[in-house]
């Protein structure tokens, strides 16, 4: 539906009132910027940054406290990986065994492949391994199995059971210890 270009609208930030073709510039001069200029702080703990809402992101990425997500640790009782902080990450790296990642042997996720493989090889593997797509029973690689299945079964896709099962397909498993 189509709005009227010429209907009266109030701004939801100052309550003025507008032209609906006149009140997106009207809020983008006069409070978009505000927004911007918004100070937050870093939700990193112990991290005491503070700045505007458009230096966050940036920030983000060399905040010393962001935590990285562990692949060498096994999740927790409540299946919940392990993060630890970026200036602490090179130093927690040693102390996992070097073979942990590097020879485990994992299982391909293809219910109709039996090949087991290294972590690393694993995901090389995984880009050329044929699935076969439960619908149409079409063998496919795994890097286009999404798209087949957007392309040819969308309507089949919106069972919540299936969501579970396609969601495995397209997640690399981690070795446990």
């Amino acid at each position: 539906m189509e709005h009227c270009l010429h209907c009266l609208v109030k701004c939801p930030k100052c309550a003025a009132t507008f032209l609906r073709q006149q009140w997106k510039k009207h809020f983008q001069e006069s409070h978009e910027s505000e927004e911007q200029k918004t100070e937050v702080r870093c939700s990193n703990t112990p991290c005491e940054w503070s700045g505007s809402a458009d230096e966050a992101r940036p920030h983000a990425l060399v905040c010393p406290f962001y935590l990285i997500k562990c692949l060498m640790c096994p999740p927790n009782d409540h299946g919940d990986p392990a993060f630890v902080p970026k200036t602490e990450y090179k130093a927690h790296l040693t102390t996992h065994e070097p073979r942990s990642v590097v020879e485990d042997l994992l299982s391909c996720v293809n219910a109709n492949c039996s090949v087991q493989k290294t972590r690393f090889e694993l995901l090389s593997h995984m880009t050329s391994c044929m699935y076969e797509c439960d619908f149409c029973q079409y063998p496919v690689r795994r890097q286009e199995l999404h798209d087949h299945l957007q392309t040819t079964h969308t309507d089949q896709l919106v069972s919540p059971d299936l969501s579970e099962k396609f969601a495995k397909i397209f997640t690399v498993p981690v070795p446990s210890s």
